[in-house]
C-alpha cells in the first residue's frame, strides 16, 4: 500500500506541474569548475524547471551571497536558451545576451559599474547583424558599426576626445604562435603517454581550460573533465608549457581571455 501511495504522490506531483523543482548546490573554482568549498570563488545554484524538455537554469553567486550570472539552458546544461545575465558586484546589470538553440539572437546589451552603457550589439542566428556601437568610460561614442550577416558593412571608431582613428575589431581572440594546427601539434608532440593508457588502441581525451592573461601568458590551467585522471595530469602540464600567446583584445585593449581546449590521444594498432 506504501509502494502504491508513493507512486501516486510522485505522479501526483508530474501531472499538477509537470516536475518536481529541486535545486542543485555546487561550489565553483576561478574556472568555474566544481571544487571544494574552502578553494572556491562562487558557489552554483542549479534548477530544472522542465524535467520532460529538461529545461532549467544556473544561477552564480559570490561566495559572498551576491549575484554573479544567471543562464537559462535547455537539453541537459549543453544549450542555452533565453537570457544569460551578468552582475557586477554592486548588484547592477553587467551584461545581458540572448540565445535560441545556443546561438546568440537579438541585443546583446553591456553596461558599465554605475549603469551606463557599455555597449549595444545585434545578433542573428550567432552572427553579427546591424547595428553595433559601444561607448568610452567617459561617454563618448567608441565605434559604430554596421553589420550583415557577420560581415562588416561600414564601420567607424572614435577615441576619447571623439576624434575619429582608424577602425579595429570590436573583439579578437588570442591565438597560439602559428595558429590553431600549430597549437595542436604542439601538444601531440609534448605530450607523455600516461603508463596506465600504454594498451594498444588506448583511447583518452581531456578537457583543458586555462586564461590567456593580457601579456600572452597561460594561466589557471585546469582539467574541466578526462577520460584518464594521469592524462589531465600530464595535459596540465603541456598546457602550462606553452610559449606566450598572442592575446586578446576587446576594443582594441588586450584583455585576458578564458581558453578552454579538446585534446585526444589515440595509440594506433
Amino acid at each position: 500500500m506504501k509502494k502504491v501511495l508513493l507512486a501516486m504522490l510522485l505522479w501526483l506531483c508530474g501531472a499538477a506541474t509537470g516536475f518536481c523543482q529541486t535545486d542543485t548546490v555546487i561550489y565553483l573554482n576561478s574556472n568555474f569548475a566544481p571544487a571544494p568549498k574552502n578553494k572556491a570563488l562562487y558557489y552554483r545554484v542549479e534548477r530544472y524547471t522542465d524535467l520532460a524538455k529538461i529545461q532549467g537554469y544556473k544561477r552564480d553567486f559570490y561566495l559572498t551571497g551576491e549575484k554573479y550570472q544567471e543562464v537559462y539552458f535547455s537539453k541537459m546544461d549543453s544549450v542555452k536558451e533565453g537570457p544569460n545575465t551578468v552582475w557586477h558586484k554592486n548588484g547592477k546589470v553587467k551584461s545581458v545576451d540572448h540565445y535560441v538553440h545556443n546561438k546568440l539572437q537579438g541585443k546583446s546589451e553591456g553596461w558599465f559599474e554605475d549603469g551606463e552603457v557599455q555597449y549595444e550589439y545585434n545578433y542573428d542566428k550567432n552572427e553579427l547583424h546591424g547595428e553595433v556601437k559601444s561607448y568610452h568610460a567617459n561617454r563618448q561614442l567608441r565605434r559604430k558599426d554596421l553589420f550583415s550577416e557577420g560581415k562588416l558593412v561600414e564601420g567607424h571608431c572614435y577615441d576619447e576626445n571623439g576624434t575619429e582613428v582608424p577602425h579595429y575589431p570590436h573583439s579578437v581572440m588570442p591565438e597560439f604562435p602559428g595558429g590553431i594546427q600549430a597549437m595542436f601539434k604542439f601538444v601531440g608532440q609534448s605530450v607523455r603517454i600516461p603508463f596506465g593508457m600504454r594498451l594498444v588502441g588506448a583511447e583518452g581525451i581531456a578537457l583543458v581550460n586555462f586564461i590567456v592573461d593580457k601579456s600572452g601568458k597561460i594561466s589557471e590551467v585546469e582539467v574541466i573533465r578526462a577520460t584518464h585522471e594521469k592524462l589531465g595530469k600530464e595535459c596540465v602540464r603541456v598546457v602550462k608549457s606553452m610559449p606566450r600567446w598572442t592575446p586578446g583584445q576587446q576594443e582594441g585593449e588586450k584583455v585576458a581571455v578564458r581558453y578552454t581546449i579538446p585534446i585526444r590521444i589515440k595509440l594506433a594498432d
